[in-house]
């Protein structure tokens, strides 16, 4: 089945091998390596990601970006339908903020999960 995209989607994908990807899933012991929250953006779907910073990724880049092309996607259960536009929103306003490295749960700098978990938390 073809994906069809709905907003506040989070897409999971395996980036390629490198030694911060190949730390991530060899501790998660998890071949998904990265993930981001789907949108709309100018000129169709988005990926709100951190990668190299918090930025908007078009999603047919997005999935150019990841190893073989293969993804995962989640769609939130419906309880939390309402919550999606301020989840995209708490994520948008972290746009530009840096990649952490360290891996810390402050605002200083964010890594991909942790803007996720954020945006839904902020939301929820």
């Amino acid at each position: 089945t073809k994906y069809q995209p709905q907003v506040g989607d989070v897409v999971f994908q395996s980036l390629p091998h490198s030694t911060l990807t190949d730390t991530i899933e060899g501790a998660t012991k998890s071949p998904l390596s990265h993930c981001g929250l789907i949108a709309h953006g100018r000129g169709g779907w988005v990926v709100v990601e951190a990668n190299g910073s918090v930025k908007e990724t078009k999603l047919e880049q997005w999935l150019a970006q990841g190893r073989g092309g293969n993804f995962a996607a989640f769609r939130f259960d419906a309880k939390y339908a309402d919550k999606i536009p301020q989840m995209i929103a708490a994520a948008r306003r972290r746009l530009g903020t840096p990649y952490d490295l360290r891996y810390e749960l402050d605002d200083r700098a964010l890594y991909c999960s942790e803007l996720v978990y954020k945006a839904f938390h902020e939301a929820t």
